[in-house]
């Protein structure tokens, strides 16, 4: 599959293009110009409101900015384009310059592109023939995004596959910690990680469960406190913290941060664990040469989403009596004092109703 813009990129080419759709319309902005026989050619969107420029080739230059006039005139010919498959217009009356536009086939539901092409408006120039030739590659972006989606959706079988030979070997599990490090150390194997761990939460306080290939670590260990605190920085927010990172997500990673340059860790992703909408654990990946994907953040989440649950009940069960009978009472009295600060609410309860029984019996 081509993923790097050439020369001698191919119609072919286009159709099974393996790359991000941000590398896919250059590709086929650069092919589609060649064609045209273009200086340069802008790709237009309309999705609900007025058209937007999204790419334009050469994408070496200056990113052109358009006049007003000159937008709302393109603008009007991509609208005109949208209703009778292509149209043209003259850029200004004293110049040699022409756009032409030629819509695209059905790419996504609800957007719809036009590609804009800037050629000269020479008697030699045949409309009909540069047209002739566009038509034939207007279907290309349409079917570059049916490749990538049946792709897509052959990677995501492949994830449930690997989650559900995961959740195996979890249910063969009956104990919480050796499920725990099953989890850590098949994940650490699967997604090619130095160092995968899982971190629980446990009176609003992540304490690390299990590090992938360590059996025994001493929980005052500079680096177990360090990711302790790092975890709880992504249960906290419960949000998804991915270093370094690529995208703004508004979500604080200033822990993170410091574990990794501590640790010397190159890449670094933890993701919340959740049952029942609560955030019960996270679970903490690191690699030191190959960054994450996309696909493997998608893998991971259907991973956490599979397995949370039943490392819930196995914790539950694995609880001492006294843990479980608190935990019952926590549950039952919740309701009836709120959601925050229950069990000091319920120690203040009993104390008022102790002070009220010792005041009674004195009286008597």
């Amino acid at each position: 599959m081509l993923n790097l813009l050439t020369e001698t990129t191919t119609i072919q080419d286009l159709h099974t293009f393996g790359g991000h759709p941000g590398k896919f319309w250059p590709a086929f902005l650069a092919f589609a110009c060649r064609q045209a026989g273009a200086k340069l050619c802008v790709l237009f969107n309309k999705k609900s409101g007025p058209w937007q420029p999204l790419y334009q080739w050469p994408t070496n230059r200056r990113r052109r900015s358009f006049s007003k006039p000159l937008l709302a005139k393109l603008r009007a010919l991509a609208e005109k384009c949208l209703q009778q498959g292509w149209a043209s217009t003259p850029i200004k009356a004293s110049s040699e310059m022409m756009a032409l536009g030629l819509t695209l086939d059905e790419t996504e539901a609800g957007h719809s592109r036009v590609v804009i092409f800037f050629v000269k408006a020479t008697a030699s120039v045949n409309v009909d023939d540069i047209l002739s030739r566009l038509n034939l590659i207007a279907d290309a972006p349409a079917v570059y995004q049916r490749q990538r989606s049946a792709r897509q959706a052959q990677k995501d079988l492949g994830f449930f596959a690997g989650v559900l030979d995961l959740m195996l070997l979890l249910n063969a599990e009956n104990r919480f910690l050796a499920a725990a490090m099953t989890l850590v150390n098949e994940a650490a194997a699967r997604y090619q990680c130095a160092r995968v761990s899982l971190g629980w939460c446990d009176n609003d306080y992540v304490h690390l469960q299990a590090i992938s290939h360590m059996e025994r670590f001493e929980g005052k260990m500079d680096m177990v406190t360090c990711l302790e605190v790092a975890m709880e920085e992504a249960l906290d927010q419960d949000e998804e913290i991915l270093l370094p990172t690529v995208e703004v997500t508004g979500a604080v990673s200033r822990e993170h941060e410091k574990y990794a340059k501590k640790q010397q860790v190159e890449h670094l992703i933890s993701l919340p664990l959740r049952c029942t909408d609560e955030p019960v654990g996270v679970l903490t990946c690191e690699r030191q040469e190959t960054p994450f994907t996309d696909g493997d953040v998608r893998s991971l989440r259907i991973l956490n989403d599979q397995v949370s649950c039943r490392l819930a009940e196995l914790k539950e069960r694995d609880c001492w009596f006294g843990a479980k009978l608190k935990d019952g009472i926590y549950k039952q009295v919740s309701g009836l004092l709120g959601v925050e600060h229950t069990l000091t609410k319920l120690v203040g309860l009993l104390t008022c109703a102790l002070l009220f029984f010792a005041i009674i019996v004195k009286l008597l």
